[in-house]
């Protein structure tokens, strides 16, 4: 441990990688940093980096993923390959697929999260052109005296340039 309270890197690394692979009790935690951490340490270092959304980045995550699918293959390739046992290749076959499958549903998952992080944004946007068009309408009346006819003409021409604003940048598929 640092004088700040903090561990090595590698031995946030080496905790993530146990608990990615099925390794989550606290001694099985414990051992996998070599004994650095107590069992109980080991457990609240474990829940502090799970906690922490910025420890690991998507890519972090996703070559997470990857070296734990790959560890898992090399155990069933290394059983399927020996001799002539058909069961063992029948379960890295289905290692394959379940690795197959993991990773199309993290692709799933993924198209999701940007779904609902581009509507999000979306509608914030919406709000605060919302907030801004009430501001000006409010300050256009009491400074100058504007009327609302006037101020809506001048918001329709306003959404028209930006309408061809938007549509001179968007690529159309055919």
């Amino acid at each position: 441990m640092f004088e700040d309270g903090s561990y090595p890197r590698s031995v946030d690394q080496q905790l993530i990688r146990a608990a990615a692979s099925d390794k989550r009790s606290p001694r099985e935690l414990s051992t996998a940093v070599g004994r650095q951490l107590s069992p109980e340490r080991a457990r609240m270092r474990l829940e502090e980096l799970l906690d922490d959304s910025d420890y690991l980045t998507y890519v972090q995550e996703r070559r997470l993923l990857v070296l734990n699918m790959r560890e898992l293959l090399d155990t069933t390739s290394k059983h399927a390959l020996k001799g002539n046992d058909s069961d063992a290749r029948r379960m890295y076959l289905d290692t394959l697929k379940a690795i197959a499958d993991r990773l199309d549903k993290t692709q799933i998952n993924v198209a999701d999260v940007t779904d609902k992080i581009n509507t999000a944004q979306a509608r914030v946007l919406a709000d605060m052109a919302w907030v801004a068009i009430q501001h000006l309408r409010s300050e256009l009346k009491d400074r100058y005296g504007t009327d609302d006819d006037e101020i809506d003409a001048l918001l329709a021409e306003g959404l028209e340039l930006g309408q061809k604003s938007v549509e001179s940048k968007v690529l159309v598929a055919e």
